[in-house]
């Protein structure tokens, strides 16, 4: 991970991650703030300059790091 990368969703208290609302609109507004990957709970339904990368528990996540 660097400074480019965000991490978008909800953490349930057993570790999954959850999806968020507005999406798309998140990942505009964190693009134009110099983010150029995401890590989200599902694919996008739509298209994004940013590079993301799914991931459906923080156990994923932390294996990644």
């Amino acid at each position: 991970m660097s400074d480019e990368s965000l991490f978008i969703g909800e953490v349930s208290l057993i570790g999954d991650i959850r999806e968020v609302f507005h999406l798309e609109q998140r990942l505009r507004e964190a693009h134009t703030l110099g983010f150029t990957k995401a890590i989200v709970p599902n694919k996008p339904s739509f298209k994004t300059p940013m590079k993301c990368f799914v991931a459906e528990e923080v156990a994923k996540v932390v294996e990644w790091m």
